[in-house]
């Protein structure tokens, strides 16, 4: 059994080593005392506070997401760094995900997490240890969209609409 979990290790440290390595610093503790539950709601505040401090947004956390990833001129720019790559629909869209997904994962776990006890979202069935580890999954892929604009060098203005290529999505 011992070399198959070396072939196959098992599903929660699998999981693991996908997360940004923001996200595992902030939840390694609760992670590693299958605290999943814990671990999702220190990643959302984490992700939430990036947003904040990246954009100087002070709103509560499901207005700074539609604030900053707006469809148009957004705060953070999450296709920035693609610019060259994608037609403009196609940033758009990525953009568009950025809020929605963000604006998804609060509504559906921090404002529960905020405003019910963990005992009734667990033994009730709401949210399950699998749940929280793919919301942590989602998590750490919007946190590391909105970390790549910090690699996006200062100064990238998109091409004029005229030169992209912009077929419909």
């Amino acid at each position: 059994m011992e070399d198959l979990e070396v072939i196959v290790p098992e599903y929660v440290p699998l999981y693991w080593r996908h997360l940004h390595r923001d996200v595992q610093e902030e939840v390694k503790s609760f992670y590693e005392h299958e605290d999943y539950f814990k671990a999702l709601d220190q990643a959302l505040m984490l992700y939430v506070d990036l947003v904040r401090d990246r954009s100087g947004s002070v709103a509560p956390e499901l207005n700074v997401m539609q604030q900053v990833f707006k469809e148009e001129a957004p705060s953070i720019d999450v296709s920035a760094r693609f610019v060259s790559l994608l037609p403009q629909d196609s940033s758009r869209n990525l953009n568009r995900s950025q809020k929605i997904l963000s604006e998804g994962i609060l509504a559906g776990f921090r404002n529960l997490i905020a405003h019910h006890r963990q005992r009734v979202l667990i033994n009730e069935g709401i949210f399950s240890d699998s749940d929280c580890l793919n919301a942590l999954g989602m998590i750490s892929y919007l946190y590391s969209r909105v970390k790549m604009f910090d690699a996006c060098p200062l100064g990238t203005e998109r091409e004029a609409e005229g030169d992209r290529d912009s077929p419909a999505d």
